[in-house]
Order: structure tokens, then C-alpha cells, then sequence
């Protein structure tokens, strides 16, 4: 009695929140003039990316959500009903998922470790409307120095697996002149031992 338990990720309703994320990509790529072919990000609960797509959902712009490899909730996830959190406290809900009782490996983006997907965005990958990637810690840290050398930020671990995504769709000559969008939702500075010495 008297408690309250709210989710900082996962749910809808922190998506509508998040939403402020696409809203100023948009309102920044009309600045531009430019209309985006592809929005990239990364997913650990999936407000974040959904906050930068969803404002986009009507275009025909291509999206691709890019998980930890070592949390494979895309590639090994099933479509259920769901525990959100592992205590069992919320109600289950329709998502991706590993299972609450999955336990992730120690990796260094721990954003990452969610063993589910937003029900929204669940959803919108089970229907093919959003593709997704999955990167490995190793190709995450190398986009993140490659990131840092050449635009002079230092991303987090969690966002460097986006950024190693759409390192790949550029290099795929297919892909040539399109307008990547890649949503970069921290930096690394606090991240600086993962290169080691």
C-alpha cells in the first residue's frame, strides 16, 4: 500500500514520452530539407528507438532496431505474453522476449540486457514493419572508435551498436545516396575503459 512501480522503458506510454526524440529529427531534417531513407538505432527495452521512429510511422522511411547479440531477443525471442519485470509485479503484456527469467550475460552495454521489447514495437517487428540487427560487443566497440576518430563524440556502448549497424547498410553498395538517419541517445565518456589502456 502507498507504493507506486513505474517503468522507466518498455511500456507505451514512455514511448509517447520518448516521442520527443523523432519529433526534433524531424523537425531538424525539414530545417534541412532532407527526408530520411533509413532511421537506425539501438534497443534495450525499445522506448528509446520507438520514441525516434514512431513519429516517422507513416512514411515509407525504412527502420531498423539493432539489439546486443549476446541478448538475442530478436533472432531467439518468441512473440508471447510476458512478465515485463522479473520481480512479476506489472501485468504480463504481448512482446518479444527471451522469457523475464533469462538472465543476460555480463556485457558492457547494459541498456542492452533486457530480455523483451516494447509491446508497440513487438508488434511492428512481428508484422515486418520495422527490420532489425543484432550486434556483438566486439563490432560494437570498434564502431565506437571508428565513431569517436572520424565525428569527434564519443558514443555509448549501447548507441555504438546502431552506429555498427549502419556502418554495414552504408557499406552495402545498394544503399549508396541514401539518407541514413542514426539516432545516438548517449555518450561514452563515462565508457572510456572499455578500449582498455
Amino acid at each position: 500500500r502507498g507504493i507506486r512501480y513505474l517503468m522507466g522503458s518498455v511500456e507505451n506510454s514512455v514511448i509517447t514520452y520518448q516521442s520527443i526524440i523523432g519529433q526534433e529529427a524531424s523537425k531538424q531534417l525539414e530545417i534541412l530539407g532532407e527526408e530520411p531513407d533509413v532511421l537506425i538505432g539501438c534497443v534495450g527495452g525499445g522506448s528509446n528507438f520507438s520514441g525516434f521512429v514512431f513519429p516517422f510511422m507513416k512514411s515509407k522511411v525504412e527502420m531498423i532496431a539493432t539489439a546486443a547479440s549476446e541478448v538475442p531477443k530478436f533472432s531467439k525471442g518468441k512473440y508471447k505474453y510476458d512478465l515485463v519485470d522479473t520481480a512479476g509485479i506489472l501485468p504480463q503484456l504481448k512482446m518479444i522476449s527471451l522469457g523475464a527469467d533469462y538472465v543476460p550475460p555480463p556485457i558492457y552495454s547494459g541498456g542492452l540486457r533486457y530480455h523483451g521489447a516494447a509491446p508497440a514495437l513487438s508488434m511492428l517487428v512481428n508484422n515486418g514493419r520495422i527490420k532489425t540487427d543484432e550486434v556483438g560487443e566486439d563490432a560494437s566497440r570498434e564502431a565506437m572508435q571508428v565513431f569517436a576518430r572520424t565525428q569527434g563524440i564519443v558514443p555509448a556502448p549501447e548507441s555504438a551498436h546502431a552506429i555498427a549497424t549502419a556502418i554495414n547498410y552504408c557499406r552495402n553498395p545498394a544503399n549508396s545516396g541514401k539518407t541514413v538517419v542514426l539516432n545516438v541517445s548517449g555518450h561514452g565518456l563515462l565508457d572510456l575503459s572499455i578500449f582498455g589502456e
